[in-house]
């Protein structure tokens, strides 16, 4: 009787464990899609009132300082791919200093600048009010699209809970600063979209398994990501190690297994990217144009030493660093216009209240799992791969801010969805069991009026300089 008492049900032994827990939520396709399809409303609504309401003219002097930053250079990339049929190249830092960007964001808004075109009252050349619109709201899709398949990382990373789940994308939806670029026109969501797949891609290989197909179309992903911006290099290193870890196994890693999905993946990459990085090399010098584009730059734009040398800033190396890091955090939060437009302090303030509440959960979340006795291999792969991630973005960070002044969080757009991953587990850290998932969404709420709150100050342009902290 003991053993029959003891053995497992069918239907037990038929569902995985993920699904039982998972039923412990309430979990029903009912809600999940219900609570997803309203964070999708939330940040459709949102991005098309901010792409509507943004100023879009840089000749308008009172109006240049709130247009998003180098928008007017991504229209005037268009605006040549257009006219000639052919790719730009850069050859100053003045108009079309974006022509050093991959091409894949701009050919796929071709047809979208041309209809734009067609109904425009402006002159010819002149790109007016309908070409920014049309294609603002072109971005707000790709914004879109990064959203669903957050959603879809969601579910790799917290398979026994769905409200964790909706999460991921609910904070990336939530986010000001996400989506204040969204509704740009700018190159940083197709990199955001193609790095959430490579992300999606890299998980469901450790959770599965890495097949010949499933690192084809990591391939795939990496090489698309890298022909929408060069931040997506980020993806090759985090790839090899998320392949030597899913060829890991008792007896060590199977490193023919691990070869042959490398081989894979770089040769999908090369095909795909391998034209692009010759063409760099041909009219620059190197495939990624880094001296062209410094040299570009370095004519008016900020870089350490002016800091440095400026006597009224009298700015060492460690206090460079700590102006990089404040602007950069506050521009996370939101800094809107030219990198210019601050949000009034208490704004900030709930952004440095949810910084410490999500410090104090990853911290109280990593001495639960250590005293559990056993963690789960597979979840803690994809950390790895995901901490792996975020460390060469930010390191990527730190060397461009060595070269020019650039604190803006839009450069970190690569690893938004591994940042939204680590949102929702902090958050959930603060709370155990069934709770869990009540603090999570407690702290989107808070993101989500910030929104709300930076959407009302952009449509009266109510904003201010730099706060005093």
């Amino acid at each position: 009787m003991r053993l029959i008492a003891d053995k497992p049900t069918n239907s037990s032994m038929q569902q995985p464990e993920s699904t039982v827990k998972c039923r412990r939520f309430g979990d029903n396709r009912h809600n999940r899609r219900l609570v997803l399809g309203g964070v999708l409303v939330f940040y459709v609504v949102t991005a098309t009132v901010m792409a509507l309401t943004m100023p879009w003219d840089v000749r308008t002097p009172t109006l240049a300082q709130y247009t998003p930053p180098d928008e007017a250079a991504h229209v005037a990339y268009l605006q040549e791919l257009t006219t000639t049929g052919m790719l730009p190249r850069l050859t100053s830092g003045k108009r079309n200093y974006e022509a050093h960007q991959p091409p894949l964001y701009y050919l796929s808004a071709v047809p979208v600048y041309l209809a734009a075109r067609a109904i425009s009252s402006e002159g010819e050349g002149q790109p007016g009010v309908w070409d920014y619109t049309l294609l603002r709201m072109w971005s707000v899709l790709w914004g879109l699209a990064s959203l669903v398949f957050a959603y879809y990382l969601g579910r790799l990373v917290f398979p026994d809970s769905w409200p964790l789940q909706v999460a991921v994308p609910a904070f990336l939806a939530a986010l000001p600063s996400r989506t204040f670029i969204c509704a740009s026109v700018s190159n940083d969501v197709a990199s955001e979209l193609f790095s959430v797949i490579s992300l999606v891609i890299m998980a469901g290989g450790l959770r599965k398994g890495f097949t010949t197909r499933r690192s084809a179309w990591l391939g795939v992903a990496i090489g698309l990501g890298l022909l929408s911006k060069s931040t997506c290099l980020a993806l090759l290193p985090t790839a090899l190690v998320a392949i030597l870890l899913g060829a890991w196994t008792r007896k060590g890693i199977s490193w023919r297994r691990a070869l042959v999905n490398v081989t894979v993946v770089a040769a999908i990459v090369i095909a795909l990217w391998g034209w692009w990085a010759a063409r760099n090399v041909l009219l620059y010098g190197d495939p990624l144009a880094t001296a062209a584009f410094k040299q570009a730059f370095s004519q008016d734009r900020a870089t350490p030493e002016y800091f440095y040398s400026n006597p009224q800033l009298g700015f060492t190396p460690l206090m460079y660093a700590e102006f990089v890091l404040g602007i950069t955090f506050l521009s996370f939060w939101g800094v809107f216009g030219q990198v210019s437009a601050f949000m009034p302090a208490g704004y900030y303030c709930l952004g440095y209240i949810l910084t410490v509440a999500l410090i104090v959960g990853l911290g109280a979340g990593i001495v639960r799992g250590l005293r559990r006795r056993r963690a789960e291999q597979q979840a803690c792969r994809i950390w790895l791969v995901f901490g792996c991630m975020l460390i060469v973005v930010l390191v990527m960070f730190a060397l461009f801010n060595m070269s020019f002044f650039q604190a803006q969080a839009r450069y970190l757009f690569t690893a938004n969805a591994v940042l939204a991953v680590v949102f929702v587990a902090g958050m959930s850290g603060l709370a155990a069991g069934s709770w869990r998932a009540l603090p999570v969404w407690l702290a989107v709420g808070a993101v989500g009026f910030m929104s709300l709150w930076a959407l009302k100050a952009m449509q009266v342009l109510s904003f201010q300089p730099l706060p005093p902290f």
